[in-house]
């Protein structure tokens, strides 16, 4: 899977294959946390992040929405800057 962004020791990361996968989300690693969030209401799909890990994927959500859709929708995966 490539990877979209790293912050804060987060790797933000979406899979090319976008059919098999649907709702459009992204997937998330924090260490030892590890899920999968929706692009279009932040819902956290997978598995389990902190809130302060969930809080600053949202913030990066919420910066990139449009972006991270049509990478979903396109297939066409590519690096987004991190949260500063």
């Amino acid at each position: 899977m490539p990877t979209i962004a790293k912050f804060y020791w987060i790797i933000i990361y979406m899979h090319q294959i976008r059919k098999e996968h649907n709702p459009p989300h992204i997937h998330v690693r924090y260490g030892e946390e590890m899920g999968t969030v929706k692009i279009q209401d932040f819902k956290i799909l997978s598995g389990h992040l902190s809130k302060r890990t969930y809080d600053l994927v949202k913030e990066f959500l919420i910066l990139n929405q449009e972006e991270l859709l049509k990478m979903w929708m396109s297939g066409d995966i590519k690096q987004l800057p991190p949260l500063q």
